[in-house]
């Protein structure tokens, strides 16, 4: 699938002032072209440098559909197209599947059970999304058969690893493995909870401290760096739970070195954390949501977290966020009368690039500036994160 070229400008910017260093980049990541990821490869940095993003909820409500339609289907990556230049300028990718995609077979519907069409997938790996959850609450909302059709979906296309909901007890017992360079990660997905009973072990996978903590073992031994997602936590709670603690010093111990936590559908703060043979582990214990439209402003003001690595003993050199916006708009009397299908205009922005006029369009009673210090605050609660510019990002 072909990708809008738009880092094209940016490879002039990056190479000023300094001699670049040569990135590790991993050949397959997505299908932009090859002198794209040259541009990007060439940063300047004090240390060979790996980038690890994330990104929180992609949830397929009714009115995300629909604003993705066109004449001849659907165009989810149009709503996401302002994210291609950071997620192109990242190695691993982490997009979170909140809702599932089967197709047009099994009815597309939107809350409260959810089945987006395939197009879904079109535009995650468009944007460049890599390495993919797909066990959420609401995986199996349409039971076995959809959750085999997202499944397969993502078998023949161009990412990394997919992980948390699968066809067979065999493939549940297959640790997700990928290579960048002479870097080899494992990525495990774990859920706490489902909207509906799941009569297997394989097709939503379900965290459980015995079975969890002898597979993230298992993955540190066969990996250099463990990527784990949960899905957990307290919806719209803006603090980490206790249970959210204590279950993260069980996955880090065990062997986890990045933690990816999501559900609550706000941003939650993130730790740091040192585990008892001494390795530091990173846990963000929500990342809030990426595309979607709800309502309540921090549940559309977000994050892009940042991770940079140093390639030459795999230290984190940083942590930082990059804040962006689901906007979408309605009038005042659409919104009072909860008239939902009427939310429109629905593009993804970095919160740098909106003013307050732009809440006033999506009748939200807040400021940029108000969000800018809501969401630093929040994450920097437990350890400090950089809040990035774009520019900063793209050139950092």
């Amino acid at each position: 699938m072909k990708r809008k070229k738009l880092l094209i400008a940016l490879a002039g910017v990056l190479l000023i002032g300094s001699a670049a260093l040569l990135m590790i980049r991993d050949n397959t990541s997505h299908t932009n072209s090859d002198s794209q990821d040259e541009a990007i490869s060439e940063q300047t940095s004090d240390a060979n440098l790996l980038r690890i993003i994330a990104a929180g909820d992609m949830i397929a409500h009714d009115s995300v559909i629909a604003n993705a339609q066109t004449n001849g289907g659907y165009d989810f990556y149009a709503l996401m197209q302002n994210m291609q230049p950071y997620f192109d300028a990242a190695d691993v990718r982490f997009c979170n599947e909140a809702t599932p995609a089967g197709g047009e077979e099994f009815g597309i519907s939107g809350f409260p059970i959810f089945n987006a069409p395939l197009e879904w997938h079109d535009g995650m790996e468009q944007l460049g999304c890599n390495v993919i959850n797909l066990g959420t609450n609401h995986t199996y909302d349409k039971g076995e058969a959809l959750v085999d059709a997202m499944v397969t979906d993502w078998q023949d296309r161009n990412v990394l690893a997919t992980a948390g909901a699968h066809r067979n007890q065999a493939e549940r017992e297959q640790i997700s493995y990928f290579e960048i360079g002479d870097t080899r990660f494992a990525f495990l997905s774990y859920s706490m909870y489902s909207n509906e009973p799941v009569p297997n072990s394989y097709s939503l996978v379900m965290y459980d401290e015995t079975s969890s903590s002898a597979e993230i073992a298992e993955a540190k031994e066969n990996a250099d760096i463990v990527l784990v997602s949960m899905r957990w936590g307290i919806e719209y709670d803006i603090s980490e739970s206790a249970e959210q603690q204590r279950i993260a010093r069980q996955v880090v111990n065990a062997g986890a070195d990045y933690v990816f936590g999501h559900g609550p559908h706000t941003l939650q703060p993130v730790d740091r954390i040192t585990t008892d043979d001494g390795r530091e582990t990173v846990v963000w214990y929500s990342l809030g949501n990426f595309l979607n439209t709800q309502i309540p402003a921090d549940t559309l003001v977000s994050v892009i977290a940042v991770m940079d690595l140093n390639l030459d003993d795999l230290s984190l050199q940083s942590i930082g966020a990059l804040p962006v916006y689901s906007h979408y708009e309605w009038s005042a009397e659409e919104a009072a009368a909860q008239n939902l299908l009427a939310r429109r205009n629905l593009q993804m922005f970095t919160l740098d690039e909106v003013d307050d006029s732009y809440f006033a369009r999506n009748q939200l009673d807040t400021t940029v500036q108000a969000e800018r210090e809501h969401l630093t605050n929040v994450l920097n609660r437990l350890t400090s994160v950089t809040i990035l510019s774009p520019d900063e990002y793209l050139n950092n």
